[in-house]
């Protein structure tokens, strides 16, 4: 790591020198480092090829909404390194890790969700179609649908809400996170939320970060009733009923595709169930 460190110190033009990996929860899975007066950053690394053509044309993406006003962190430099490795170099966010979502927590990230509002750039990449195709052939539905009983039930479910109560179109001018969670969102010290992890950065309707977030809190194992009722009324209220149910699902099998491939069949069935019975108390 501290060779990479080098290397992507020489690219941006400055001198880093590497303090430790950030584990999830703390601008997850990226390293945190310093520059030569000490000022901590964190550095994310790409080396998947898609993923990576993906992060660096969010850079502008990025720039933009920061400059509007998202609390993300901001993005100071990015690139390649020689044998293809995409980097960014970001800011510190000086914060605390959300380990559950509350009615305050849900308040806090509603403010700032709002921040996002029409502020999404028509060169940026469109996770409103993605999100629409998950719900009609995209190969992250047939992994789904393919990996038990359980989680065919959750694509025919989801099939049934979007036919009786979902949207045909999405909107696409916000900005949107595209892969919200807790482990994604900072307090600071102002008790002010800050976004982490922005790499899959992208245009559609925030809406959908919201039903991602609401979404987790029914997988989780705290008690997120009043959380859900505060995420699930501000995503009605931005789009109505029709979108909220299709983004719902949409980001609902976009996760459970994770889970096809990363979890035991025990542990995806018990996701599948949980997400069912979201389903039911959403619908």
């Amino acid at each position: 790591m501290r060779d990479a460190i080098e290397a992507v110190g020489t690219a941006a033009g400055i001198r880093l020198r590497l303090v430790r990996p950030l584990q999830g929860g703390e601008q997850g899975g990226a390293l945190l480092v310093e520059d030569a007066d000490g000022l901590p950053l964190v550095v994310t690394l790409q080396s998947v090829p898609w993923k990576s053509a993906r992060l660096l044309a969010a850079e502008p993406v990025m720039r933009d909404a920061v400059s509007r006003g998202w609390p993300a962190a901001a993005w100071l430099r990015t690139g390649r390194l020689p044998n293809g490795t995409a980097y960014v170099v970001q800011e510190f966010v000086d914060g605390e890790p959300l380990t559950t979502i509350d009615r305050s927590a849900a308040e806090a990230v509603v403010r700032a969700n709002r921040t996002q509002r029409g502020i999404g750039p028509d060169a940026a990449f469109d996770d409103s179609a993605q999100l629409l195709a998950v719900t009609r052939s995209h190969p992250w539905r047939s992994a789904v649908a393919d990996r038990s009983s359980a989680g065919r039930a959750v694509v025919d479910r989801g099939d049934q809400l979007i036919r009786t109560r979902g949207s045909e179109t999405l909107p696409s001018d916000d900005v949107v996170h595209g892969d919200l969670s807790a482990s994604n969102l900072l307090l600071d010290p102002t008790g002010r939320i800050r976004f982490v992890d922005t790499e899959t950065v992208g245009r559609g309707t925030r809406v959908r970060d919201l039903a991602d977030l609401l979404r987790q809190c029914a997988l989780a194992t705290w008690d997120s009733t009043e959380a859900e009722a505060v995420l699930a009324g501000e995503a009605r209220a931005i789009a109505g009923n029709g979108v909220f149910t299709t983004c719902l699902v949409a980001v609902s099998v976009n996760n459970l595709a994770w889970w096809a491939e990363h979890r035991t069949i025990e542990q995806f069935d018990d996701a599948c169930a949980r997400t069912l019975d979201l389903f039911d108390r959403s619908s």
